[in-house]
């Protein structure tokens, strides 16, 4: 495997924590005998579980499974 040197204009702390949540969920995935759940991909990124009917926020503001529905 190369190992590239990270790119020195990459500087932005928030990509560079995003660019370890994603290794993270690599990792797992990789060691997993199947896909990953929800269950198991929330529990990487350290996201608390939801509560029936509660649904995920979106950034715009939408609820998970609300999209679309007229209210």
């Amino acid at each position: 495997m190369v190992t590239m040197p990270l790119d020195p204009e990459l500087t932005d702390s928030d990509l560079g924590s995003e660019i370890e949540l994603l290794a993270d969920v690599i990792d797992v995935a990789s060691e997993a005998s199947g896909t990953l759940s929800q269950a198991q991909v929330d529990s990487v990124l350290g996201v608390r579980p939801v509560s029936a009917g509660e649904g995920r926020s979106h950034p715009t503001g939408a609820t998970a499974g609300t999209e679309g529905s007229a209210g």
